[in-house]
């Protein structure tokens, strides 16, 4: 069986905290309907936060019927105005967004923060994105991820006429706790909840766009005990509406 190697994760080497970081190992799609249906163009968008710089979101975009071929693979320079600007050059590339650079008490952003969900509302016609840093000031960059860290993940939404921005951020929570805190015999109570990798789901769009669902996980309850041989309550399905109000 021959291989193609389409897009490779370990290009473009940046140095963070010691190591070799890299931009495209944790990507995300555009959610555009089924199939890329509610595209409003040819091509196929996904964001990935530069490892060596998190509070900056990088973009690649290619043609959806040539998505197994790497010369056709662009990359975001910049945004003027509305308008996007692509390059072939991945050395070029720019962001889409620039992240808060720390967090609400001045401590750095681990690795796993500000991994985006971006989902195309055809009811509002917006881009509507999602995303979440994580941070501990007793860790290093590499050293962990939300598990044990001493605050709740920061969340924030933005939304965008196009999938490249411009962004307009309309919420902001520095440390975002479950609507519902678990109980303490999980292993962790409301000041300790730990939430993380916020989602969108694409299919439940509801109210001409007005009604969404905001997905997560649970993160921080003990790893031993349970019958699967860690704690029952890790990676936990989250789900509570959420209702924007127009202005």
């Amino acid at each position: 069986m021959k291989t193609r190697t389409v897009f490779f994760y370990k290009e473009d080497p940046r140095p963070k905290a010691g190591r070799e970081a890299f931009a495209f190992n944790w990507i995300a799609f555009c959610q555009n309907g089924k199939d890329n249906s509610a595209a409003k163009d040819d091509y196929v968008y996904m964001y990935c936060v530069e490892q060596h710089d998190v509070t900056r979101l990088s973009m690649i975009r290619v043609p959806q019927d040539k998505v197994t071929n790497r010369s056709a693979y662009e990359y975001l320079q910049e945004v003027v105005g509305e308008r996007a600007v692509w390059t072939s050059d991945m050395t070029q590339r720019g962001a889409t967004i620039a992240y808060p650079a720390k967090n609400y008490n001045g401590d750095d952003w681990l690795w796993c923060s500000w991994h985006p969900d971006v989902v195309y509302n055809p009811g509002l016609d917006r881009y509507i994105m999602v995303s979440y840093g994580i941070s501990d000031g007793e860790k290093d960059f590499y050293s962990g991820w939300c598990s044990k860290c001493q605050h709740s993940a920061t969340v924030g939404m933005w939304h965008a006429k196009h999938p490249w921005g411009p962004w307009t951020q309309f919420y902001y929570q520095p440390e975002w706790k479950a609507p519902c805190d678990p109980p303490e015999e999980w292993g962790f109570s409301g000041a300790a909840s730990r939430t993380y990798q916020f989602k969108l789901s694409p299919k439940w769009i509801y109210d001409n766009g007005r009604t969404m669902y905001l997905i997560w996980s649970d993160a921080g309850g003990l790893w031993t005990g349970g019958k699967h041989g860690h704690s029952d309550y890790w990676y936990k399905w989250n789900q509570v509406k959420i209702t924007f109000e127009l202005q």
